[in-house]
């Protein structure tokens, strides 16, 4: 009797363990991923809403506390389908990575079904899975119960409208939309503006993240100029007419592709918060 006693007591315990792991992602971050997010972090791990915005500026940790909500959202719902979308394939990999380096890092390993690529299948049956937008064509065909749009500014207006958020339409699936600002011509400000319904927003300038001092956000205003420390550090919206190019010209500009294929030299901008890249084959 006593250690039939014992047994069920340990058995409950570790259901109320697996009920809480499962309702608050949390406690999930901290126990199965060894991820101990800041409090501006907790609120969105633990937002339950289907629609959920994000404004940041740089280094605020938003990609990785995407991951880790990412995870969780798999993890305690079976058969689901995860799309990560960026502006480009390098962004998308970024934060599949981040995914992939919790999971392979932790027990979750154990719940991995096969990697192919940039996809993930775990075991009860959850699908992640990282997609460039480029002009929408990459995104066809798929339908999701989640969609993480990160960098979302700088992505196509008519792919995020008219492709990527029919697919959770049948699923009625949840949408979390992440990125720095950009302009104002662009759905990604009409949602933050609240003219897109009800969305769940979170404003996180840089300053919210402890590790970042006053003193460097006060070097960084100093060299890189007034507006474009608000947009970085600040994730403050300029109008086109504070901008030597508009804005929406640049946009148009952004495309991704296999660095390896461009012959000679290859130079691009990474909006999303990289660096200008240059690559130069070398010559025979």
């Amino acid at each position: 009797m006593r250690g039939s006693s014992r047994g069920g007591l340990g058995s409950s315990t570790s259901r109320r363990l697996l009920r809480r792991l499962a309702e608050d992602p949390v406690i999930f971050s901290r126990i199965i991923l060894g991820f101990r997010p800041y409090p501006y972090q907790e609120k969105f791990l633990r937002d339950e809403s289907k629609r959920i915005i994000v404004c940041s500026g740089r280094q605020v940790g938003k990609s990785t506390v995407a991951a880790v909500k990412t995870i969780h959202f798999a993890s305690t719902r079976s058969n689901s389908t995860c799309l990560l979308i960026s502006a480009t394939l390098r962004q998308s990999l970024l934060l599949f990575e981040k995914i992939m380096g919790f999971v392979e890092s932790s027990v979750l390993r154990y719940s991995v079904e096969r990697r192919r690529g940039r996809s993930l299948t775990l075991k009860n049956g959850s699908r992640i899975i990282a997609l460039p937008c480029g002009d929408g064509d990459t995104l066809r065909g798929y339908t999701a119960n989640l969609l993480v749009l990160d960098e979302a500014a700088f992505m196509p207006e008519k792919v995020i409208a008219n492709i990527a958020l029919p697919m959770i339409a049948a699923t009625d699936g949840s949408c979390w939309i992440l990125s720095t600002p950009w302009d104002k011509d662009h759905i990604f400000y009409r949602i933050w503006s609240g003219r897109h319904g009800e969305w769940s927003r979170y404003y996180w300038p840089s300053s919210l993240n402890p590790m970042i001092s006053r003193s460097f956000l006060e070097e960084q205003r100093r060299l890189i100029g007034e507006e474009r420390y608000l947009v970085e550090y600040e994730a403050r919206f300029l109008d086109d007419r504070s901008s030597f190019l508009p804005m929406t010209l640049l946009r148009r500009c952004v495309e991704d592709y296999e660095p390896e294929l461009v012959e000679g030299a290859v130079y691009g901008y990474d909006p999303g918060g990289g660096c200008s890249r240059s690559r130069t084959t070398p010559s025979a």
